[in-house]
């Protein structure tokens, strides 16, 4: 160590020693992948010729078990000698692994390599090694394979070597083999699962042949546990090989407490990344700087790349522009190559990986891409495939089932093809295995390993493992400390590795670790994959994973866990971001409760910011637990309060966009308890204003003013102007709510002086539109329109588009209650097209229902539902349970003027639990007017009666005017149905109030009622009444009529029964 400190070495030279194998002085396994890859990439490049050996010691674990560690050493040592001397000064030696040794032979030709190889093999012959009096020999296997000769697929190289060695070893060891059968089944019989999966291949395959002709496919590949779904892949990209050209992108989940947002999508990017970085930034330069923000966001190991210190405004951003930069991703991809997206186990995934699924898939359709979704069959997992099934006819099912018996029959003949095999044995395994696919593989893998082991001993069941469990316990009793250290590493990290993670927590030197790792692979415990320069292991099955997990001691769990979050540290203290979620759980593991909670509140945020709020809760609720674990045992009991304080309160915000109203309160009363025990005014006046807000948006009208009016006294005594405008703000609201319109003016009023005085744009704003709907209610059209085209102007100018999306809904509703429907369309239309610019999907859906709404009024019931269908698929998307609820009832409204009662009814019924859920009064109260509705046409009189008068009496719902106007409506309609004729005139008293103060388009059905209870009447003022309205209603749907300019749209509108009987009695009252 001194010497080598003394000596300057160059950056150049130090590297090329981390690249020699310290025991034989040739090339180690990391130099060979970068040397590999470059050599592959020249000959590729060239299309010169590139030869591979791969060279095993014969026998050489009896030579160990006779003679010992150090012999074996030396009889490496020798054999790396015998390759150099053997091979051209051209030629390239490595030490792969143990008793393993690969040869790069560059620009060679296939027989060259094989005379290179029967020189090595004759050398080695003649080499002795003689140790303690004995004299040792030993022979080499050679396996020969030739790029240009063998294969055009540079990338397939290694594994035809590692064919030929094989070949070399069954053909009887120490001779050299270029045989490379690229059947995997034919190579190793243990490793293939074709058998009973050919009807299924046949179906993929079929599937994927439509995909190379731009018509993009989905498959879902569903399973029980241990049927072979990885596997079944595997053999189908196989399949595939020298047919196709493709790029397979794989990622997968994982079953964790919390899973990780976009996990299998992040991984697959990331693989991707790693194998074939130049084509990835390739495609990624033909995106936007805005989508490579978002891919950046998904990536943030590779944000300096994405970005190149380009500035870029992501304050408009949300989920769907980052949904729509992924699809643009992998659309660019297939335009290059036909890609093969793979996406396993989605039954761990959460919901926002499912939204970001179903986008892919929706999208996709017309391209170059086979999306194949992998997964166990659950409730969760059937709803989804079946929804995105009814959706997208481009989506296929392939259900893989267990071995039937014969198949079995067939697996047990080809991987035993030198014993015989009973009948009786066939019934046994059979029944054992239940075809299980993995069990059968597993159980012959423990009779090939276990050569002491008679494989008719299963027909006794004696001493043969009869479990998954049972057989990897057999197999880990066999095993040496060190390899089952390994095992449990991995179990413990629990997902795909690298060799230097490995290497960094096990402590045990490079070339032993990886000598062990090859032992696993060759125990088919473990698989191993390259991208790029790197090695990654992963178990070759997740059930082995489990039990090995399982199976390690609690004690040493915590430990490792402890040292696997200070590894991911100091490996990637340059890009840690990308593993804040793995960090939160190792910590959370060893409980270390300070790390634990710093991780999870910046895990909690990268969740927020790629939109996944369900996945931030979890992190919050981690973070939260850990301080108030230490809040138990830390005497710094006011930092850690305020910190919680601040954790519960983000958690609140949360819950809030979800529209979680019931957990809020929760977190809400915490605040408060915190906020009082802290004794921090500021802090307590935002919790009343907060729980103001919550009963307001509960619809319980009694709490919301005194907590508000708290909040506001509060934040005066402090000289807080900003908290002051809000409050007040808030007050407006409560009263605009309870039907006190000038007490909320005057909050309001109040509001927009104090933020003028701070010149607070976006608070006037807020304000001015809060004064336009006051003046909606007092039927002052013109000022409510100025009040929302000037706060139409503010949000232009502060650049704040989802403001003017606002807006712009009120003004479209607006000009449809004065009966302006082709400018309410206009408006609409302005709103969903910069709704859509934005990715704002919850605006867009509530423009489509407005849309909806418009269409509905004009009688055009085609386009209605359209644009509501539209509406609806995003609001589920988004999960967005308010806007369904309130979509479906539109639905109602449509179904109702079908005369399509039955479909109608079966909407109120399902929806009827989720209004009463949620204890909110608004949709309650919405519900109920839609059972009146549909009630009444069914001719349900009484029922529908009973509704009415409970809205009416019951003082917990607070109805505005013209609530109130359609409720009196059906009062006295229902009344006069019902022949109770002095009820419904005393009814209709209370609406002809109502419609004195105005009358708007949407008041003709009752306009028209008026006219029809009264035109038979005995009193000449009553029927003159009756005249007038049926004049009022006839000359607003003429002038309606004459503002809309389609001719289509007008003939729809004079169709629509409430019209043509306005027109058809005026004309008929007219002419008499």
């Amino acid at each position: 160590m001194e010497n080598f400190l003394q000596n300057d070495y160059s950056l150049e030279q130090l590297k090329r020693l981390a690249f020699f194998d310290e025991l034989t002085g040739v090339y180690n396994r990391r130099y060979f992948k970068e040397r590999f890859a470059e050599e592959s990439q020249r000959a590729k490049r060239y299309s010169r010729s590139l030869s591979i050996m791969m060279i095993d010691i014969d026998l050489f674990k009896a030579i160990n078990d006779t003679f010992g560690h150090l012999v074996g050493d030396e009889i490496i040592k020798k054999v790396a000698e015998v390759l150099k001397e053997a091979v051209r000064d051209t030629d390239i030696v490595f030490r792969y692994a143990g008793d393993e040794f690969i040869v790069l032979l560059p620009e060679s030709s296939k027989e060259g390599a094989m005379g290179v190889g029967e020189r090595m093999v004759t050398l080695a012959k003649e080499s002795k090694l003689h140790s303690n009096g004995k004299t040792v020999t030993f022979g080499l296997s050679v396996g020969v394979a030739n790029y240009l000769e063998d294969t055009n697929n540079i990338d397939e190289i290694l594994h035809l070597a590692d064919v030929a060695l094989y070949n070399a070893k069954s053909a009887g060891r120490g001779r050299v083999s270029g045989k490379v059968i690229k059947n995997n089944a034919e190579t190793d019989p243990t490793k293939s699962n074709v058998i009973g999966r050919e009807k299924e291949l046949k179906t993929i395959t079929k599937i994927f042949e439509q995909v190379t002709k731009s018509n993009g496919q989905t498959v879902i590949l569903k399973s029980e546990v241990g049927m072979g779904r990885t596997t079944f892949l595997f053999d189908f990209k196989e399949s595939l090989k020298n047919r196709y050209d493709f790029t397979v992108m794989r990622g997968q989940s994982y079953k964790e407490n919390i899973p990780v947002s976009y996990q299998p999508i992040r991984e697959a990017l990331n693989k991707f990344v790693e194998a074939y970085e130049s084509l990835f930034f390739e495609v990624v330069e033909k995106l936007s700087i805005e989508q490579r923000a978002e891919i950046a966001r998904l990536l943030p190991n590779l944000r300096n790349e994405l970005l190149k210190s380009e500035s870029v405004d992501i304050s408009n951003s949300d989920e769907y522009k980052l949904y729509n930069s992924v699809y643009n991703l992998i659309k660019g991809l297939s335009e290059i190559n036909n890609v093969i997206f793979v996406i396993e186990d989605i039954q761990w995934v959460d919901d926002t990986t499912l939204n970001l699924i179903s986008y892919l898939v929706r999208n996709l359709n017309d391209k170059r891409v086979l999306i194949c979704i992998t997964g166990t069959n659950s409730d969760k997992i059937n709803d989804f495939t079946i929804g995105l099934s009814k959706r997208n006819t481009h989506v296929s099912f392939i259900n893989l089932l267990p071995l039937t018996k014969e198949n079995t029959k067939k697996y047990l003949i080809r991987t035993f093809e030198n014993q015989t095999i009973e009948p009786k044995l066939i019934e046994r395994f059979y029944a054992l295995t239940s075809g299980v696919p993995v069990f059968v593989k597993e159980l012959a893998s423990y009779f090939l390993t276990h050569p002491d082991k008679d494989l008719n001993s299963l027909i006794s069941l004696d001493d043969v493992p009869l479990t998954i469990k049972e057989i990897v316990f057999n197999q880990l009793s066999t095993l040496e400390k060190d390899l089952v250290n390994i095992l449990e590493i991995m179990a413990i990290i629990g997902k795909e590795t690298s060799f230097e993670m490995i290497s960094e927590v096990s402590e045990i030197e490079e070339n032993y670790l990886f000598d062990h790792l090859e032992s696993l692979i060759k125990l088919d415990l473990i698989v191993e994959n390259v991208r790029g320069k790197e090695e990654y292991f992963s178990f070759k099955n997740l059930m082995i994973r489990d039990v090995i997990y399982q199976r390690s001691v609690r004690l040493k769990r915590k430990k490792y866990h402890f040292k696997i979050a200070n590894v991911i540290e100091k490996l990637n203290y340059r890009s840690l971001e990308k593993y804040y979620e793995e960090l939160v759980i190792h910590y959370y593991s060893a409980k270390v409760w300070d790390r634990t909670c710093e991780y999870a509140l910046k895990a909690a945020k990268k969740s927020r910011e790629i939109y996944s709020n369900e996945i931030s809760l979890k992190f919050l609720e981690i973070a939260k637990e850990t301080i108030e674990i230490r809040i138990e045992d830390e005497p710094n009991y006011s930092t850690l309060l305020i910190k919680l304080f601040d954790v519960v309160s983000e958690h609140e915000k949360v819950l809030n966009i979800l529209g979680n109203l019931n957990a809020q309160k929760n977190d809400l009363d915490q605040m408060m308890e915190i906020a009082k025990k802290l004794d921090d005014r500021a802090k307590i006046s935002d919790v009343y204003l907060k729980l103001s807000n919550y009963y307001l948006n509960k619809g319980e009208l009694d709490k919301p003013g005194i907590l508000a009016s708290m909040g506001l006294k509060t934040k005066q005594e402090l000289g807080d102007k900003k908290g002051e405008a809000i409050a007040l703000r808030i007050l407006g609201n409560i009263c605009y709510r309870q039907r006190l319109e000038p007490s909320a003016l005057k909050y309001y009023e109040l509001s927009l002086q104090i933020a003028k005085e701070l010149n607070d744009e976006k608070l006037i704003s807020a304000a001015i539109g809060n004064i336009g709907n006051i003046h909606i209610e007092n039927n002052d059209f013109e000022k409510s329109q100025k009040c929302y085209i000037d706060s139409y102007e503010l949000n232009k100018k502060l650049n704040d588009k989802v403001g003017m999306i606002i807006v712009l809904q009120n003004l479209s509703m607006l000009e449809l209650d004065l009966g302006n429907l082709e400018k309410a369309l206009s408006l609409s239309n302005e709103s969903l097209k910069l709704s859509r610019e934005l990715g704002k999907l919850k605006a867009e859906s509530d423009t489509l229902s407005l849309l909806a709404q418009i269409y509905l009024a004009i009688g055009d019931f085609a386009n209605s539902l359209s644009y509501l269908e539209k509406a609806l698929t995003i609001s589920k998307e988004i999960g967005n349970f308010v806007n369904e609820f309130s979509q479906n009832l539109i639905f109602v409204s449509i179904f109702i003027a079908q005369e399509k009662y039955f479909e109608a009814e079966k909407i109120l019924e399902n929806f009827d639990g989720f209004a009463i859920s949620n204890e909110s009064q608004i949709l309650i109260f919405n519900l109920k007017l839609s059972w009146i509705e549909l009630f009444f046409e069914q001719k349900k009189y009484e029922q529908s009666l009973d509704i009415v008068q409970v809205l009416l009496q019951d003082r917990k719902f607070t109805i505005n005017n013209s609530q109130q106007t359609i409720l009196y409506y059906y009062l006295a309609k229902l009344h006069y149905f019902l022949e109770k004729k002095e009820e419904a005139k005393e009814a209709s008293k209370k609406l002809l109030e109502k419609l004195s103060k105005t009358i708007r388009f949407n008041n003709i059905d009752e306009l028209f009622f008026i006219h029809k209870l009264y035109q038979n009447s005995n009193d000449e003022n009553e029927r003159e009444l009756a005249l007038k309205y049926l004049a009022i209603s006839n000359k607003i749907v003429n002038e309606t009529a004459e503002k809309i300019y389609s001719k289509e749209l007008k003939k729809l509108f004079f169709k629509k029964k409430i019209n043509s009987d306005i027109l058809r009695e005026f004309e008929k009252k007219s002419k008499s």
